[in-house]
């Protein structure tokens, strides 16, 4: 949906112009406090230059140095973008965001800024809205990411709306107050007044592949030596699934683990951020401290992310016990302690898919029985410890570049044994008891 070529144009041609007079925070503002990012919410004047819109701005004036704000946009034509005295908050200066003619459009100004990575800020615009309708509607994002507001839709008046986030390693990103999203055109007209960035008081942490941000009450439950332990750790096993499939997620961009207050829709939640809900990140930072445990849980979600958006995963019958298999691979090469329901060192885990959990291979398939998605990991983990890694990785890799589709979990699961038959030269169901394959049949048609 978005133009890319002309979005980067412009964003590269602001890119350098960004550090005049205000815009961003001086010397001893943007300094750590320490070494790990443990600082007061700062609340002095505004990152963003013409932040209230007081000052004239010109929307057809190219991209430069005398530019504050520019337009960037998908069908820019069929937009318009007015600055006005007496249009904003309180008739004071604003920006008016229109699309033409009832056109479903994704349009913004946008403004460059240079901000100190290692912090955490908030982005927050007055808005108002007429007939807005559509797609992501009025928001305030993140210029060339998924990151933004929730929208607002219909007639309504100024109101205030906001969008956490932490910049990229440069530092160097751009701010938008947009009508629509990339795949979320919108029509209608918006109005945006006082746009502020903010710091927002967080822990944040950062090592080669991962960044960390908490809430600074539950980083204080334990010493900074645990985390920065556990975070190296958490590299580790990173390397190690790029071992196992061959590939970077997000294009190596680092990966970010955030705290959020919101239910994200289970105990953690993969992506890029990974959202750990805040109510079990305490106990969790705890028991790594007691256990050294490098958390099953956040290791889990970390597999997830390897799964790579560019690659096939039509042939996968159950991701949720592929992220497991994944970790697997980790335990059984970097030995790390990993807690669930009772401590595991490295292969130990392995009992917990053959007898511990619940779903466990001997109080599932072992039996008869058509239960259980850990037992079904723990035939792999059979096979696995007869052939060894080396077919695993070849028929992984194999099918995530292939096009295949098998159209059922059965005709997957049978397409990954014959790829592993393939690449080990022996034919892994003989790894299966009478009747297994079978119940795993049954199972896997439920």
């Amino acid at each position: 949906m978005k133009n890319t070529i002309l979005y980067s144009a412009l964003c590269l041609a602001f890119l350098f112009f960004s550090c005049e007079d205000n815009e961003i925070l001086d010397e001893e503002l943007v300094s750590d406090d320490s070494e790990y990012g443990l600082a007061e919410a700062r609340h002095a004047r505004s990152f963003v230059r013409n932040n209230d819109f007081e000052s004239p701005i010109d929307f057809n004036q190219p991209a430069g140095r005398q530019a504050t704000w520019i337009k960037q946009g998908y069908q820019l034509n069929s937009g318009l973008f007015e600055w006005s005295n007496n249009i904003g908050s309180g008739h004071s200066g604003g920006v008016r965001i229109e699309t033409v003619g009832g056109v479903q459009n994704d349009l913004a100004i946008t403004q460059m800024l240079s901000l100190n990575p290692t912090k955490f800020y908030r982005l927050s615009a007055w808005v108002k809205t007429v007939n807005v309708i559509g797609g992501a509607g009025a928001n305030v994002c993140i210029w060339d990411t998924w990151t933004r507001s929730s929208g607002l839709w219909g007639t309504q008046d100024w109101q205030k709306i906001s969008v956490e986030f932490v910049p990229p390693a440069s530092g160097e990103l751009a701010i938008g107050c947009r009508l629509g999203y990339w795949a979320g055109v919108s029509s209608g007209t918006v109005y945006f007044d006082d746009v502020i960035i903010e710091e927002v008081p967080k822990f944040v942490k950062s090592s080669t592949h991962i960044q960390l941000i908490l809430d600074e009450e539950d980083a204080a439950a334990v010493k900074k030596q645990t985390i920065k332990n556990w975070m190296a750790n958490l590299d580790r096993a990173y390397e190690k699934y790029y071992e196992l499939m061959g590939s970077y997620p997000y294009n190596g961009q680092t990966i970010t683990i955030q705290s959020v207050d919101v239910y994200p829709g289970g105990w953690a939640v993969a992506g890029n951020p990974i959202l750990w809900y805040k109510p079990y990140i305490k106990d969790e930072l705890l028991n790594t401290e007691a256990t050294g445990s490098w958390s099953f849980g956040i290791l889990h979600e970390l597999a997830h992310d390897f799964a790579l958006d560019n690659a096939n995963r039509s042939w996968i019958w159950h991701e949720e016990m592929f992220a497991n298999f994944r970790m697997y691979y980790v335990a059984e090469g970097l030995n790390p302690p990993i807690t669930q329901g009772k401590t595991y060192i490295g292969a130990e885990i392995k009992n917990f898919y053959m007898t511990d959990a619940d779903d466990s291979y001997a109080k599932g398939i072992a039996l008869g029985i058509p239960r259980g998605q850990n037992g079904l990991m723990y035939t792999l983990i059979r096979i696995k410890d007869q052939t060894g890694w080396q077919p695993f990785i070849d028929a992984i890799r194999d099918l995530n570049a292939s096009s295949v589709s098998p159209a059922t979990n059965i005709e997957r699961f049978n397409l990954f044994l014959d790829k592993l038959s393939q690449y080990s030269g022996t034919n892994v169901r003989d790894t299966y008891l009478p009747g297994e394959l079978n119940t795993i049949q049954q199972l896997l048609g439920q």
